[in-house]
């Protein structure tokens, strides 16, 4: 786990279209087809403080001995207990596959994010200037996870997300009273969708 493969580009563009119009845009794209975030099981814990290292013991975490008497000893014939422990950093029982099943997990962590934007940018006189922004962004990434760090399936997730966002903003700026007063009026629009 904590594999990387990670390919960027980002690209920005300056147009001065006259002592008046400046517009820059911008466009990015990113692909990340990285292994899972490496994760390893330094401990047994109920959520409230008490914990248990001592492996083929559950003494005192109420809720992993319900777990482990009505589906652990029933599904799989062992308990989750310390004994999935590995106090190493860079070891892990995760086997992203339920083996009552057969079902697997893909180990990935991926994403694919691209987007732009653009910014136009207009002196309407001396004291009186227009901005207008217009962006663009999606996403689309998978994730798998084996939280509960054990051949058991217990907490194993597989997750996708999908994100598409829109925005846009005009604003107009100056100065009144000799420049003693700037001041900033304008409206934003913003719109996103996501499937998880």
């Amino acid at each position: 786990f904590g594999g990387e493969d990670v390919q960027a580009a980002r690209a920005v563009l300056r147009f001065v279209a006259s002592e008046k119009l400046e517009l820059n845009l911008t466009g990015f794209y990113s692909d990340d087809n990285s292994e899972p975030t490496p994760i390893s099981l330094f401990d047994i814990g109920d959520g409230m403080g008490t914990s248990n290292t001592v492996p083929g013991t559950t003494t005192g975490l109420g809720n992993i001995i319900g777990l482990n008497d009505v589906v652990n000893y029933p599904r799989w014939g062992i308990p989750y207990d310390a004994r999935f422990l590995t106090g190493d950093p860079f070891k892990s029982y995760a086997t992203f596959e339920n083996l009552a099943t057969g079902r697997q997990w893909p180990w990935h962590s991926t994403s694919e994010l691209y987007g732009g934007s653009v910014v136009t940018d207009y002196t309407i006189r001396d004291n009186l200037r227009a901005k207008w922004i217009v962006a663009f962004h999606h996403t689309y990434g998978e994730f798998g996870d084996d939280r509960d760090e054990s051949p058991l399936q217990l907490q194993d997730v597989w997750n996708t997300v999908e994100a598409t966002e829109k925005s846009t903003e005009l604003r107009f700026s100056g100065e009144v009273f000799a420049g003693k007063l700037d001041w900033t009026a304008g409206g934003f629009y913003w719109e996103a969708d996501q499937d998880n």
